[in-house]
């Protein structure tokens, strides 16, 4: 949808994917959180529900960091 510039469609369908994935631990889905906020910031003029969904994802990606960060060295 947002590669199709429809990302007012876009917008209530990541926000179940983040409702849906919030307790699960998987740096999968966070990777595919990040690649969807880079795919719309370029929407960020055009569409009014970007910007509020963008800061969402940026708060989600702060409360998932550790599934994506590096396991320690032992």
């Amino acid at each position: 949808m947002i590669g199709q510039g429809r990302a007012d469609e876009a917008c209530p369908v990541v926000d179940q994917a983040m409702e849906q994935t919030t307790g699960l631990g998987s740096a999968v889905v966070v990777g595919h959180l990040r690649q969807v906020a880079l795919l719309l910031r370029s929407h960020v003029r055009h569409c009014a529900e970007v910007p509020p969904l963008l800061d969402r994802l940026q708060h989600t990606f702060r409360e998932r960091n550790w599934v994506a960060a590096p396991l320690p060295n032992a």
